[in-house]
């Protein structure tokens, strides 16, 4: 699960560098059904047969009992790390590192030690219980990673919808120009995406002859400004 933690965080890193969070999440669910693959045979294997991973480094018949007992409760484990470590690969590639170590922090000290506490403490405490500490743990960190990837995926959309409205406004205003509508009158009879738009007509050569907000003679040449550079460059 690690390698495919490592791998998720630089591909998806590439991704939204590129402007691409379509495939960054296409990489992320990809990577949970590639790791899962894995988790599931490990699963098995330390669910039935914990045993005979534990004979591997020991032959003493306690140690191997209580080692199996372990394993079948650690084992569920083996299956939702491999959404975790995927999930946390895909908030590394967008930067949110915070984020990451709080969910972290937030299942080792809030969820797996108290648990493998309290279960330590019952009546007849066994090493299966304690073992159900990890999955739980990580169960909560998975759950606070979706509510995470949810929010994301929720403020991308509303900025691509913000930015798709104001790229239709845009349009509509330079074909009404075009049309021979001047550009004050399109800007006052019609909406605007939201009331507080700030809207500036810019020449080619970066002189500034329409602003909604500011008088233009205050506004010095916008040519070398990064984003009219940038929309020089590519037309947008």
């Amino acid at each position: 699960p690690s390698a495919f933690g490592s791998a998720m965080s630089a591909f998806v890193a590439q991704n939204i560098g590129a402007r691409r969070h379509d495939r960054a999440k296409k990489a992320l669910f990809y990577g949970m059904g590639s790791a899962l693959c894995v988790g599931v045979f490990m699963f098995i294997l330390s669910f039935f047969f914990g045993d005979l991973l534990a004979m591997v480094f020991t032959q003493d018949a306690a140690v191997v009992s209580a080692s199996a007992q372990y394993l079948k409760g650690f084992s569920f484990d083996c299956m939702l790390v491999c959404l975790l470590f995927c999930f946390t690969g895909y908030f590394n590639g967008c930067g949110k590192t915070l984020f990451v170590m709080l969910q972290g922090l937030v299942g080792a000290l809030l969820v797996r030690m108290p648990v493998a506490y309290l279960m330590s403490l019952r009546a007849e405490p066994t090493l299966f219980s304690i073992g159900l500490a990890t999955p739980l743990a990580t169960l909560a960190s998975i759950i606070l990673c979706f509510i995470g990837f949810q929010y994301l995926r929720e403020k991308q959309y509303k900025s691509d919808y913000l930015s798709l409205q104001l790229q239709l406004y845009n349009q509509h205003l330079l074909e009404a120009v075009e049309d021979g509508e001047p550009h004050e009158t399109y800007i006052a009879t019609h909406q605007k995406p939201f009331d507080d738009l700030r809207i500036s007509i810019i020449e080619l050569s970066g002189k500034v002859i329409f602003d909604n907000m500011l008088p233009v003679d205050s506004l010095d040449n916008h040519r070398m400004r990064p984003e009219v550079a940038t929309a020089l460059k590519k037309g947008s």
